[in-house]
C-alpha cells in the first residue's frame, strides 16, 4: 500500500538507483542544473536511453520465453528450471543449443512445437527488426532497413512506444 515504509533491501535499491541515475547523468527531474543551451539535447538523450532500454528488455524477455518453451519441450512441462540447471544435460543443452539460436530461430522452433498466431509472430518479428536498428546504429532513423518505427509510428515518441507496449502485452499474454 502506498505510504508504507520501505524494507532495508528496498531502501538500498533506491540508494543504488539514485547513484546510477547520477553516474549515467539521466536525472531529468533536475534538468535545471544543466546549462540552458544543453537541456533540450540532454532530455532527448535521456528519452532515447529509456526507450532503447525498454526495447532491449522486451527483446530479452521474449528470447527467454521462447527458450523456456523449447526447454520445456525437451525436458518436460513440469520441470523445475532451478533443479534442471544443476544437471549436466540441461546445462549442455542450454550452452550448446539455446545460446546458439537467434531470436528468430527460436521463434521458428517454437512455431514447430505449438501454433503461434500470425499476429504474435508478427509482433516478435517487428521487435527483432526494431531491436536490430536501435542496437546497431546510434542514429537508427538513418538506416535503410531497420527504421525505428513500430507500425508506422516513430518509436522515440509517446505514441510509438505506447503502441509497442500494448503489442508486447499481447505477446506476453499469449505465452503466459
Amino acid at each position: 500500500m502506498a505510504g508504507e515504509k520501505l524494507t532495508k533491501k528496498q531502501q538500498e535499491l533506491v540508494i543504488e538507483i539514485k547513484k546510477i541515475v547520477s553516474l549515467l547523468d539521466i536525472d531529468y527531474q533536475h534538468i535545471t542544473r544543466i546549462e540552458k543551451s544543453q537541456r533540450t539535447i540532454h532530455l532527448q538523450i535521456i528519452k532515447d536511453q529509456m526507450i532503447r532500454g525498454q526495447i532491449i528488455m522486451y527483446y530479452t524477455l521474449v528470447d527467454d520465453i521462447l527458450s523456456g518453451r523449447i526447454c520445456r519441450y525437451y525436458f518436460g512441462e513440469k520441470g523445475d528450471f532451478i533443479k534442471l540447471w544443476k544437471t549436466k544435460r540441461f546445462q549442455l543443452f542450454n550452452h550448446h543449443v539455446i545460446e546458439e539460436l537467434s531470436l528468430m530461430k527460436k521463434l521458428s522452433f517454437v512455431r514447430a512445437i505449438i501454433a503461434v498466431p500470425k499476429n504474435i509472430t508478427g509482433e516478435i518479428e517487428r521487435l527483432n527488426a526494431l531491436r536490430n536498428g536501435v542496437v546497431h546504429a546510434f542514429f537508427p532513423e538513418n538506416l535503410r532497413r531497420f527504421k525505428p518505427l513500430w507500425k508506422g509510428k516513430n518509436i522515440f515518441t509517446f505514441d510509438g512506444i505506447k503502441s509497442m507496449v500494448e503489442d508486447m502485452e499481447k505477446v506476453f499474454e499469449f505465452f503466459k
